[in-house]
């Protein structure tokens, strides 16, 4: 029990380290995510590796190391930077690959992607690698469009993809983490107005303080 409350501990300290709210809300946000993905894209790796196709079992795999190495990154490093481009980097790779290596198409998991990659890299980095990253990740979307045509999107759930376990759990798994970065981030920016409104309030009682021993 010591030990699993001294690596407990150990988490808090890095996760909490830094003084600014929005950069420990990245930091938690990209240990969470990175955690839980690492250990849904395993069982992702069991259930490929018993039905197949073999280059989703690979992507998985590598999906599943990568994140495992970014929740490293974050405690080498104690900063969130790092984790943050290896998430949006995977996230524009599951872009690229559905679009012109699995589905050929644009389907609503491919969309999420899209949205994931723009979401995090606005709001784990900023407004330049925000811009770029985005840029990275709807190329393939227009590319695709402009060479097929709107023909291939599929924002609709076939009755196919309904009953694929695998595909209905990844699509609720990306809903379920968009859900949770919107709400984190956005739960750290109320918190750091309320401090900054505290901090404010604490400055002009401050001054009003000093006015009266001066007069």
């Amino acid at each position: 029990m010591k030990v699993i409350s001294g690596i407990l501990n150990y988490i808090k300290s890095v996760l909490n380290a830094d003084s600014d709210p929005i950069n420990r809300a990245r930091m938690h946000i990209l240990f969470y995510t990175m955690t839980i993905t690492s250990v849904f894209t395993a069982g992702l790796v069991v259930a490929y590796a018993l039905n197949g196709p073999l280059f989703q079992l690979i992507r998985s795999a590598f999906i599943c190391a990568a994140m495992v190495y970014g929740v490293y990154k974050i405690f080498a490093s104690h900063d969130y930077k790092p984790a943050a481009h290896i998430a949006i980097l995977l996230l524009a790779m599951l872009v690229w690959s559905n679009i012109f290596l699995i589905i050929h198409a644009i389907n609503i998991v491919t969309i999420q992607y899209v949205l994931m990659t723009i979401t995090c890299s606005f709001y784990m980095l900023n407004g330049r690698a925000g811009m770029i990253y985005s840029i990275v990740v709807m190329a393939p979307v227009i590319l695709h469009v402009v060479l097929s045509g709107t023909n291939n999107i599929q924002v609709s759930v076939s009755s196919q993809q309904a009953s694929d376990p695998v595909f209905v759990t990844v699509m609720m798994f990306n809903f379920f983490l968009l859900i949770f970065i919107n709400y984190h981030f956005l739960r750290a920016f109320h918190f750091a107005i309320n401090l900054m409104k505290e901090s404010q309030k604490d400055e002009k009682l401050l001054n009003e303080k000093l006015k009266k021993l001066f007069r």
